[in-house]
Parts: C-alpha cells; sequence; structure tokens
C-alpha cells in the first residue's frame, strides 16, 4: 500500500512540474518586466529628462553667451571707429593741416622754403597717431597732385608709384564719382618683397571736409582678430565681423569661408539666433547688427561641439541602459527559476492533499513569502481536516436536534387544543362569553398566532396589529380597564410586511414598567417617512430616568443584552439581523412624564 501510495506521488509530482514548465516563460517576462520598470525605467526617463532639459537650457545658455561675446566685440570695434574717426577729424577738419599738406605735395621742394618743416611736422603727426594706437598699421594723407604723391606715417612724402601700397588708390578711385563720405574694405600687401605672408588690413576712407583730399587708416586685421581669439569662446565657434555691404571684415577662424549664400541663409531667418544649415552641417548661429554703422557682428558654433559633452554623457546613458538591462534578465532568470522551485514545491503540496495522500518532508521554518504559502496550505489541510470531523458531529447532532424538533411541536399543539377545550367548557358554564372565556380565545388566537406560521418571519402589518389587540384585551381584563390605548396610523400602511412579535413586546413593557401603578394611555402610531417606516409607542406612564435612557439606547445601539427588557432586546436584535444594522430602536424618557419608543423599518411589500 506505502508503494503504491509513493508511485502515486511521484506521478503527481511529474504532472505538476510539467505543468508549471508551461507557465515558466510568463513568469520570465513577468518578472523581466518589473525588474525593467523598477531599474531600467528610471534610467530611461532621467535620460529623456536630461536630454530635453539640455536641448532648452544650453540654446538658452548659448544665445546669452553669444550675445555678450558679440557685444563685447561690437563695443571694442566701435571704440576703435570712434577713435578712428577723431584722427580723420585731426586731419579732414583741419583748414592749416590740409593747407600745408598741399604746400607739401603740391609744389616743388626747391621753391618751397616751408616744405622741410611742413613735412617733418605732418609726418611726426602721423607716426605719433599711429605709435598711440597699437591696432594701427599705418595712416595715408592724399590730396589732388600731379605727381601722385602722399604723406604716408611709415616713409613719410612718397609717390604712388615706389611705394608698395598702391590697392588703396585703386579703391579711391573707384568711388570717386560717388558722394559716399567714407568707406572701408579689407586689403593686402607685402612692405617687402621677400614676406611670405602678405600683411592684411582694414582700410578706413575718409574724406576731407574742406578740400578734395583723402585720409586712409589701415588697421590691423591680425591684431583685431587676436583680440577676438583672447575671448571665451566654445570649441570651434568662430566670430565674424561684416561692413554694410555684408564684406567680411574680421573672423576668428581663418578656415570658416561663408559663402553669399550662407550670408543670405543667415540673415534671410526671422529669429536673430537659431539653428541654420551650412554646407551639409548644423551651425547653432546668433547675429547682432551695430544701429552705429550697420556693421553685423555673427557668432557661429558647430552643434556638433556644442553637444560634444553631451552626446558622450548620452553614450555613458546607454551603456548604463545596456548593463541595467543586462543585469535585469540575469536576476529575471534567478527570480524565475526561484519561483519555478517554489511553486512546483506549493502545487505538488496542493495535489497530494488533495488526492489524501501523504505530504513529503518539508523545509521547517519560513525564510520567504513561498515558505509561508506552504505553511499556511498546511495549516488549511489540517484545519480541512479537522473541519470534516466536526461537520460529522454536527450532522449526527442535526439529526438528533431534528427529532426533538418534531417531537417539540407536538407539545404546542397540544397546548392549542387544550386551550380551545377550556373555552369551550367556560362558554358552558355561562352560555355565554364571559372574561376568562375571551381571555382564552384571545390566547388562543396569539398561540396559533405564534406556532401556525413559525416558517414565516414576516408578516403584514395587519396581522400583527390584530395580534397585539388579542395581548391588549387580556391585559385590559387583568387590569380592568385601567389604560386605554388609541392607534393612529393610515389604512394602507397594513399591507406593508414587518417582523412577527414586533409590537408585543414593547406594548408589554408599557403596561408592566409605565402603567402598573397609574391610570393612563399608550398611543401606538406608524408614520410613513421619505426613506423608511416610523413605528411610536408612547405611554404616559412613570417614565425613567435620563442616565437610565442613555444605558438603554448604548446597549441597544450596541446589540447588548440586558436585564428588565428581554423583550425589547431581542426585538431589537431581531431587526438588526432581519432588515440590517441602521434599523432598530430608539427609546426617549421622562421621569414621571412618560415614554417613547422609536422602531424605525424599512419599506416591504414582499416576504
Amino acid at each position: 500500500m506505502l508503494k503504491i501510495s509513493h508511485e502515486r506521488s511521484k506521478t503527481i509530482s511529474a504532472l505538476v512540474r510539467s505543468n508549471i514548465k508551461i507557465t515558466s516563460k510568463k513568469f520570465f517576462w513577468r518578472n523581466l518586466l518589473i525588474l525593467l520598470a523598477c531599474f531600467t525605467l528610471p534610467v530611461l526617463l532621467l535620460s529623456i529628462s536630461a536630454y530635453y532639459i539640455m536641448q532648452s537650457n544650453i540654446k538658452d545658455m548659448m544665445n546669452k553667451n553669444n550675445r555678450n561675446l558679440l557685444s563685447q566685440v561690437q563695443n571694442h570695434l566701435e571704440r576703435i571707429t570712434d577713435d578712428i574717426y577723431s584722427v580723420n577729424l585731426t586731419f579732414s577738419s583741419n583748414p592749416e593741416m590740409i593747407g600745408m599738406l598741399n604746400q607739401v605735395l603740391q609744389y616743388n621742394p626747391n621753391t618751397n622754403p616751408n616744405f622741410t618743416n611742413y613735412s617733418t611736422f605732418i609726418r611726426s603727426v602721423l607716426v605719433t597717431s599711429v605709435a598711440s594706437r597699437p591696432y594701427l598699421y599705418s595712416i595715408y594723407i592724399y590730396s589732388d597732385n600731379p605727381n601722385k604723391s602722399f604723406m604716408s606715417s611709415i616713409g613719410g612724402m612718397v609717390t604712388l608709384d615706389s611705394y608698395f601700397d598702391r590697392s588703396w588708390f585703386d579703391s579711391f578711385l573707384q568711388h570717386q564719382q560717388d558722394k559716399v563720405q567714407a568707406w572701408n574694405n579689407v586689403r593686402s600687401f607685402k612692405p617687402y618683397e621677400f614676406e611670405k605672408k602678405p600683411t592684411q588690413v582694414i582700410t578706413f576712407y575718409m574724406r576731407f571736409f574742406y578740400d578734395q583730399g583723402l585720409v586712409v587708416l589701415n588697421v590691423s586685421k591680425d591684431y583685431m582678430e587676436k583680440k577676438i581669439k583672447e575671448l571665451n569662446l566654445f570649441p570651434n565657434q568662430a566670430i565674424f565681423v561684416l561692413n554694410e555691404d555684408n564684406q567680411p571684415i574680421l573672423q576668428s577662424d581663418a578656415d570658416y569661408l561663408l559663402s553669399e549664400a550662407d550670408l543670405k541663409t543667415i540673415f534671410n531667418q526671422n529669429d536673430s539666433s537659431g539653428t541654420v544649415e551650412i554646407n551639409k552641417e548644423l551651425y547653432y548661429v546668433t547675429a547682432v547688427t551695430s544701429p552705429q554703422n550697420n556693421w553685423k557682428y555673427v557668432s557661429m558654433t558647430p552643434l556638433s561641439a556644442l553637444y560634444k559633452d553631451w552626446i558622450r554623457l548620452g553614450q555613458i546613458m546607454i551603456l548604463l541602459l545596456s548593463v541595467s538591462i543586462l543585469i535585469c534578465i540575469v536576476l529575471a532568470l534567478i527570480m524565475t527559476r526561484r519561483t519555478y522551485n517554489k511553486v512546483s514545491t506549493i502545487m505538488n503540496v496542493v495535489k497530494l492533499a488533495e488526492s489524501g495522500l501523504p505530504i513529503p518532508q518539508l523545509p521547517y521554518g519560513v525564510k520567504d513569502e513561498y515558505d509561508l504559502i506552504i505553511q499556511n496550505i498546511l495549516k488549511s489541510y489540517i484545519e480541512h481536516n479537522n473541519l470534516k470531523t466536526e461537520m460529522m458531529e454536527k450532522q449526527y447532532q442535526m439529526k438528533i436536534m431534528e427529532l426533538l424538533s418534531l417531537q417539540g411541536q407536538m407539545n404546542p399543539h397540544f397546548l392549542f387544543n387544550t386551550l380551545k377545550s377550556i373555552f369551550w367548557m367556560s362558554f358552558q358554564l355561562t352560555h355565554s362569553k364571559n372574561e376568562v372565556s375571551l381571555m382564552i380565545e384571545n390566547l388562543s388566537n396569539m398561540l396559533y398566532y405564534m406556532i401556525g406560521k413559525q416558517q414565516n418571519h414576516l408578516v403584514s402589518f395587519a396581522e400583527e396589529i390584530q395580534m397585539t389587540k388579542n395581548y391588549i384585551e387580556i391585559e385590559q381584563i387583568r387590569y380592568k380597564d385601567k389604560f386605554e390605548v388609541i392607534w393612529e396610523y393610515p389604512d394602507h400602511v397594513e399591507k406593508y410586511y414587518t417582523m412577527k412579535l414586533l409590537l408585543q413586546p414593547i406594548v408589554e413593557n408599557c403596561i408592566f414598567h409605565g402603567l402598573a401603578e397609574r391610570k393612563g394611555c399608550i398611543k401606538i402610531k406608524l408614520i410613513e417617512g421619505k426613506d423608511d417606516l416610523l413605528l411610536h409607542i408612547t405611554d404616559n406612564g412613570a417614565g425613567m430616568s435620563r442616565a437610565y435612557v442613555n444605558e438603554i439606547n448604548n446597549k441597544l445601539r450596541q446589540k447588548q443584552e440586558f436585564t428588565g427588557h428581554v423583550g425589547m432586546y431581542n426585538s431589537n436584535r431581531r431587526l438588526a439581523l432581519a432588515f440590517g444594522d441602521s434599523y432598530g430602536m430608539t427609546v426617549r424618557s421622562k421621569l414621571g412624564k412618560g415614554t417613547s419608543v422609536t422602531v424605525r423599518l424599512p419599506y416591504k411589500l414582499t416576504t
């Protein structure tokens, strides 16, 4: 027998494990999703949040930083141009200086006794102006003369044919016919033949106010671009300065070459800052236009350089995300294996318990929730066996009680029939109804009401009222009409159903506790409320103290039993069992004035 049980246990265990293997994949995916939600999802949300915050903040930061940089460049250049204009005023607005210049340039040195003095003075002024301004490379002053001579801060009075820099004169000739008072351009020249790299200058041309002459100021482009590079720039950030004709004057990085199409793309955007595509690469561009000279200051930063650190951070986030996913997979496998073994044990225990087979030896103690489940299953298994034994005992006791009940039903019927016999004997003594026969008749009706409808817990109000009237007639004969009863209710209330023997215990309390020592009145009133049916039973008897009334009401609310009012307690308890705890009795009383009991009932039209 033990061998067969052992074989059945092995078969059941194998069947359980085969069923669990089918759902092990579900365990794995469930565990994986939980772990991903706990570990990977926060990292992912953090990365996405960081990306969007970075997108917003870095552009705002770039725009603010670029505007500060461009403002510095603009202020520096405007100070220089203001200084250049002051140099120009020294010559172009000074008639004496222009007169000296004309005498030096237009007259022969041999015939002009002041030539040497004037020439030396003008050159000293030019040299002083250049020496005091590190950004100035040279200054030329020209007035129309047949020899094409001009004064230079480098060589004094020179002729155009013999001087190394002649391109400025070409620009002068191009603008000779127009009315432009000042203009500028970028030029390059080689002061010496052996120089490999030409010198680049930004040349400012300014006409005389009182004569046909010109002041030419050459600003060192290398000096200005060096000053721009000294600013705190981002990696690969470039600063451009364009004149009023959109010609590049300065740029911090010589590798950037902007075409006319690129400039058009930059200045055609609606906003002064934003992202533009130039040569298939995205740049963050900020442009500012000077109201003083209409020059344009442009900052360009490649987005690849701008987001370099953030891209590196994103790569780290991706690596962390990948590692966390890998860790989640490993943990999910471990958890699935552990869950598989524990659930197999639980289901094996359940199957063996259901089959009535002996349960194998299990580990002692509770280490996790699965061990707790197993312990509870074993506890339930033991309790189930005990419950089966108790049920068998109760079934045996129920059969005994059923026999006793059948025997007990005979006694009330015997009592009812005996009362009927006594009623007819008392009737025969007086040949008419008398007080004894009336009391026996009412008592018989009450007994029939109680035992004849014992299969029904609910009765109509018409039946309950009639039974209560039978009881009242008995007590009125007993107390020689010491009290009267007033009924007050609409006729249609009789169709509602209520609990059997609801009124009688309350009326009995009114008689025995309220009107036993005095004459009085009992009023029974039924009122139809909005949601409930209210029953008021009031007497003008002895009444009760407030403390005692509070004690009764507390016990009624708490469904506690108390001595002296057993009938009321039982009725209140039956009301709660039949209709719910929201229904029951409430007592109000005043010592020497009387007592009122209010019963709250539901509307019921059927049993």
